[in-house]
């Protein structure tokens, strides 16, 4: 099977991997092509959880009576909270090798 046929079958049957053919369309090769849009819209749902959970949160000291200076206090524990989970994630994460580029 030549290349372009190959390239022609995995784009109306959906291949999963690599059999092999070295321009071979793969799973993440396509994932990879749509890197920056996948991120822009994970950013995008953690902005609209952090907007969620900060009117939960307000909403809930109101509601419980505490005051209105409460709900500033909220947003600093939800803040405190937010960088303790960042700094446990960060140091984990280990970018993946470069992979080199077909020749």
């Amino acid at each position: 099977m030549s290349a372009d046929s190959q390239r022609h079958r995995c784009k109306t049957d959906g291949c999963d991997g690599d059999d092999g053919d070295s321009d071979h369309p793969g799973a993440v090769d396509r994932v990879r092509a749509r890197g920056a849009t996948l991120m822009g819209a994970v950013n995008l749902a953690a902005l609209n959880l952090a907007n969620a959970l900060g009117a939960v949160g307000g909403s809930a000291v109101l509601a419980a009576g505490l005051g209105v200076l409460s709900t500033a206090w909220v947003g600093v524990l939800l803040t405190l909270i937010a960088l303790a989970l960042f700094a446990v994630t960060v140091p984990r994460f280990v970018p993946p090798a470069a992979v080199a580029a077909p020749a």
